[in-house]
């Protein structure tokens, strides 16, 4: 419950108008019973993704924000990639996350996290949460690559060579390009 006011720009309208264009398809098409399952679905993304764009409306809220999306996702993905890294080295972590759908959605999710984790360590103030948020995302780190994914290797590749190019300690990038290769 928040004190924002709905609010509509154009994106939101630009957004709103997708899911209306969505759901004539939807009832037109030739088996409406089969899409319109997809289309609720995509509804409720559209909806938190309206509520998003609401209740961000300043730096101290993006960074609530993705401390939630890191805590939710996070903890207990870097507990499976810790707990395989210690238990298992180099065995394949098939625990697939539900929502992300099979191995393949998991290790791209996990290789979507790791950057969120890694703003919230950059701006953290205390010493101390930036050691665990590097910690959260090391271990979420593990639990993509040891998912053996070939699609989440492709997303790995790209999440690395962004982060050489964006990354002021060149030097240090690629070490740790290289450590999360040889893992």
């Amino acid at each position: 419950f928040s004190k924002e006011k709905l609010r509509f720009g154009a994106g939101e309208t630009l957004l709103f108008s997708f899911l209306g264009l969505c759901l004539v398809s939807t009832v037109l098409s030739p088996r409406p019973a089969v899409s319109w399952l997809e289309w609720y679905e995509m509804a409720r993304i559209f909806l938190i993704g309206y509520a998003l764009c609401v209740q961000v409306t300043n730096e101290e809220r993006l960074r609530l924000v993705l401390v939630v999306i890191a805590f939710s996702l996070g903890f207990e993905s870097a507990k499976q990639g810790w707990a395989t890294l210690f238990l298992n080295p180099g065995g394949v972590n098939i625990n697939s996350a539900q929502f992300f759908g099979d191995n393949n959605g998991t290790a791209v999710g996990m290789f979507m996290l790791v950057p969120i984790l890694t703003c919230l360590a950059k701006t953290s103030t205390s010493r101390w949460m930036k050691g665990i948020w590097r910690f959260v995302a090391v271990g979420v780190l593990y639990r993509g690559i040891s998912t053996y994914s070939r699609g989440g290797f492709l997303a790995l590749i790209a999440m690395g060579v962004h982060y050489l190019f964006r990354s002021k300690l060149r030097p240090g990038a690629i070490i740790g390009i290289v450590i999360a290769w040889l893992v």
